[in-house]
């Protein structure tokens, strides 16, 4: 029977223990497509306000060291023109998850899995959230334990490829996890690839034209 009560702080504590049935659980909600959106819009909305914090935090935006190659500069200019609007910087990270979202519904499908479009959604909104107390963790332990904050950013690290993993295998029913593991580092490659030269085109025409919101 499939498990339908939901409460948050179990499902934290079952993300770390066993992955797999909180991604199951997260499906059996079986919520629509449309909520999941929502949903998603909000998390990255949370995302942005907590990186800004973070970022005020400690001392606000690093700034760029002496550089002679241009396209640093250039790369540093488009990260820092998305960061002070935070419109745009929503929109891309929005769109980064929409894809993140298609590639594992898509390559996840080419490879004989079973999931739904509406399950690799659900998902990614958890995984999200995960990602979210993780980096709150994070900023909490720089403000006031700043030693542990470089082992607080390892585990996030190691927890990124592990929840990812097996949320991928429970919503294709995969049972390999280095074979799911190894299809999404390859896939990610793949996307940062393309995604660095639609930034890098944008770059060229981008710089310095986007008013502040």
């Amino acid at each position: 029977m499939a498990e339908t009560t939901f409460s948050v702080p179990d499902l934290v504590r079952r993300s770390f223990t066993d992955a797999r049935g909180a991604a199951r659980q997260v499906i059996d909600l079986n919520l629509p497509i449309a909520a999941l959106a929502q949903a998603l819009v909000l998390v990255v909305i949370a995302n942005v306000l907590l990186e800004h914090v973070a970022v005020s935090m400690g001392g606000g935006f690093p700034t760029l060291p002496e550089a002679n190659d241009p396209r640093t500069e250039a790369g540093y200019q488009l990260v820092k023109t998305f960061y002070d609007n935070p419109f745009y910087y929503a929109l891309v990270q929005a769109c980064l998850l929409g894809i993140t979202v298609f590639a594992i519904h898509v390559i996840g499908r080419a490879f004989d899995g079973v999931g739904r479009l509406e399950d690799a959604l659900g998902v990614i909104v958890w995984f999200q959230v995960l990602l979210i107390i993780m980096q709150a963790l994070q900023a909490v332990t720089d403000l006031i334990l700043p030693p542990l904050t470089v082992f607080v950013s390892f585990a996030t690290v190691i927890l990124f490829f592990y929840w990812l993993t097996q949320f991928v295998m429970e919503v294709h029913s995969f049972d390999s996890a280095l074979s799911v593991l190894t299809m999404i580092i390859v896939s990610t490659i793949g996307i940062l690839i393309a995604v660095s030269l639609v930034l890098a085109i944008l770059g060229v025409t981008m710089i310095g034209d986007v008013p502040n919101v």
